[in-house]
């Protein structure tokens, strides 16, 4: 296993990294399918929703904006990257853990196609254009969580946006679902773009680890273990133990744009 490297993605070098990505003495390709997580990797709509989200009045008896509601765009983007939660509503919550599916209550605040179409582009974005105008892959497959209320359906919004963002290629598509189950229809030969470190985990359960490249960003805080309230250097996946039972390729870039 090769792990432990931090590989800023850029326009500049995306066809230099993904080559390195599948070099040609390794059993690593990887050059099929490249998998993307829609959320913080392609595009950020979650912190679209946290600038806006203390104009919310109703929701001042569950959420405590106090330590938002001041900072300008900058601090609250700084605040979004270092939040403990994947589901930022949790950061904030005044509640007890359990009491309200917070989940539910993103997807249901996140109902707004302007949220989606907002300007939150991120890193990866542009590298994945660079990627299928040079042909370093095949396919792009776009990864979006299923909705947690089923009166909302926010793979749609994805769909569209996604749609814009690559001019309608026929080689990017848009899929939802519980992600053991679409790692089922991706192809061996793939490398995972992933802003989730427990999908590592999923991916190992699933038997989808092996010989994969796991691309991961070294921005958010909610994939390291917190200690009296304070991030830790510590990943929340042992990736020495992983490799006990799989070969794969790991390495961490910068999501956000410099």
């Amino acid at each position: 296993m090769e792990y432990g490297e931090e590989v800023l993605l850029t326009p500049d070098n995306v066809i230099e990294v993904m080559q390195h990505l599948a070099t040609t003495n390794s059993v690593f390709t990887n050059s099929e399918c490249i998998f993307v997580e829609y959320y913080d990797i392609l595009k950020a709509p979650w912190y679209i929703l946290e600038t806006m989200i203390s104009q919310y009045d109703k929701l001042e008896e569950i959420l405590d904006f106090s330590d938002i509601k001041e900072l300008n765009l900058i601090s609250q983007l700084e605040w979004y990257c270092n939040r403990e939660n994947r589901n930022f509503l949790e950061d904030i919550s005044k509640v007890p853990p359990g009491a309200i599916d917070f989940d539910r209550l993103l997807d249901i605040l996140m109902n707004s196609e302007i949220l989606f179409t907002a300007n939150s582009e991120l890193n990866a974005a542009e590298v994945i254009r660079l990627a299928l105008k040079k042909k370093v892959v095949k396919k792009v497959m776009v990864y979006v969580e299923p909705s947690h209320d089923p009166k909302v359906n926010l793979t749609e919004y994805v769909k569209k946006d996604v749609a814009d963002m690559f001019s309608n290629s026929s080689l990017v598509s848009v899929i939802s679902g519980e992600f053991s189950k679409v790692l089922e229809n991706v192809p061996t030969d793939t490398t995972y773009f992933l802003s989730d470190i427990n999908k590592v985990v999923t991916m190992e359960t699933a038997k989808h680890l092996n010989y994969a490249s796991i691309i991961l960003p070294y921005d958010y805080a909610y994939n390291y273990v917190f200690e009296n309230g304070k991030k830790t250097d510590k990943p929340l996946v042992d990736f020495d133990y992983l490799a006990k039972t799989s070969t794969f390729k790991l390495n961490f870039f910068n999501a956000m744009h410099e």
